[in-house]
């Protein structure tokens, strides 16, 4: 691989191309740093032994700790892209609130195990469901434990998924919670948009093989190679606006009203982030049977795992902490007919919002460039509410 690199940069040496802009690198902490704020790196393990990284932007003294949680295949760094003045994360800060950033276990920034490494099976051996159960309350936990204060919870996608399973399986964390935002909130996902149903249950039989035969465990993880196609074929030739771009469209909506192509590179660098097959078979499962339930080992696992033939459903009226939800129309996960039936179940509802844009989509939650004037302006006020 380093031969491979070495002849990359002489190469794009003779063409004329800088190699910094290429391979030029986008942590979250060096995006906290471009924008002119203090950011912190904390070290948080899980009772199962995972080696989660948070990210903080701290506030003012005894101020109310505010948790942002990404979706799928994202980290912390998609809460600051958009930049000053327009990401969440910085606009919760310049209000004062202590901002803390999660990154869930096998994504970029939590890729460690006290036992463990990548190379093991048992290290990717998880789903959103251990997420939920294991990664948020460690993350709470410690938080609370620096800030002495209760904790309000914005999460986006599958963030939304780890706060509804936590307060169902673990009801004694909603003390310590102040209130829950959810960003394009999932839990029953039986009318995602036809394309992604449709290929859904094809890609999870892929998965299965290659987890079944100990071929593959993970996916989208930001190795060097991964980063080096990238940075080729989006970067040095310049094509984003027709080939890169597109193949994001086709996974999250074909709508670029709200996408400034300017950002793509610093979030090629951070997206996708890596997660496990598991991760993909169990959010398949719920697509294909219209059900929020824990992972479908097969009739025979599920009766010693669960006694159970099927999965048990996640418990939804124990979702007791004031909860907010933030949808859009155009949005081809969080569909708003998914999003009425989880209003339906939700014991505490105080809030349900609906993006003013007819298309605005999944990730235009995290990168829209009116997020600030369509979305963030609310949240920030929910925010006020649940800290007085």
């Amino acid at each position: 691989m380093m031969h491979v690199l070495s002849c990359s940069v002489i190469f794009l040496s003779l063409l004329g191309f800088s190699t910094n802009d290429v391979f030029e690198s986008w942590p979250t902490t060096k995006l906290i740093e471009r924008d002119g704020y203090y950011g912190e790196t904390h070290n948080v393990t899980t009772e199962d032994g995972f080696i989660l990284s948070l990210h903080r932007i701290p506030g003012k003294l005894n101020s109310t700790p505010v948790l942002l949680i990404h979706g799928l295949l994202c980290t912390s760094a998609l809460w600051v892209v958009l930049g000053k003045e327009k990401s969440l994360a910085y606009l919760l800060a310049d209000e004062g609130y202590d901002v803390w950033l999660a990154n869930s276990r096998g994504s970029s920034y939590s890729m460690s195990h006290v036992n463990l490494t990548t190379d093991d099976f048992e290290f990717w051996d998880f789903s959103y469901n251990e997420m939920g159960i294991y990664d948020l309350p460690a993350m709470i936990d410690y938080i609370t434990s620096i800030v002495n204060d209760k904790i309000i919870i914005i999460g986006h996608s599958q963030g939304t998924m780890q706060s509804f399973i936590m307060e169902s399986e673990r009801p004694e964390m909603t003390e310590k919670i102040k209130g829950l935002i959810c960003l394009a909130p999932i839990a029953f996902l039986g009318h995602v948009e036809w394309r992604i149903k449709n290929i859904g249950p094809v890609l999870a039989k892929i998965a299965n093989f290659f987890r079944n035969f100990g071929l593959l465990n993970s996916f989208g993880v930001q190795t060097l190679a991964f980063k080096t196609i990238l940075s080729f074929g989006c970067k040095l030739f310049k094509i984003q606006n027709y080939f890169c771009q597109n193949i994001y469209y086709s996974i999250i909506g074909f709508e670029d009203h709200q996408f400034n192509s300017t950002l793509l590179n610093p979030i090629l660098d951070n997206y996708p982030a890596g997660t496990s097959f598991k991760n993909l078979i169990h959010f398949s499962q719920d697509v294909e049977f219209n059900v929020f339930a824990k992972y479908d080992y097969g009739e025979g696992e599920n009766l010693k795992i669960y006694n159970s033939s099927k999965p048990p459903d996640y418990d939804l009226s124990k979702v007791t902490s004031p909860t907010a939800l933030i949808y859009s129309k155009a949005d081809w996960y969080s569909n708003p007919t998914d999003v009425e039936a989880l209003i339906d179940v939700l014991p505490n509802i105080i809030d349900v919002y609906v993006v003013d844009h007819p298309k605005f989509t999944h990730m235009d939650f995290l990168w829209a460039i009116d997020a600030k004037s369509l979305l963030y302006d609310h949240v920030i006020d929910l925010v006020k509410k649940f800290s007085n």
